[in-house]
């Protein structure tokens, strides 16, 4: 997980033999873990300006995802 400067977004990760993006929130302990995701959809994530709003438009309601909580 590497850390993200934004309010939003604590950190993100992700697993290219899986495909799966990580994410975890400032407002809780719990990653979430969208499936299916390209590894190009999250470089553009991570360089995005503000990775709220990438995270709205792209990711939000386009990939199925489940909670992985600690």
């Amino acid at each position: 997980m590497i850390a993200i400067d934004s309010k939003f977004i604590e950190a993100l990760g992700y697993e290219v033999d899986t495909k799966e993006l990580f994410i975890k929130f400032h407002s809780g302990t719990t990653i979430y873990v969208y499936e299916n995701v390209e590894q190009n959809e999250f470089n553009r994530f991570v360089i995005a300006p503000s990775s709220g709003k990438y995270f709205r438009e792209n990711i939000f309601d386009k990939y199925d995802y489940y909670k992985l909580t600690r």
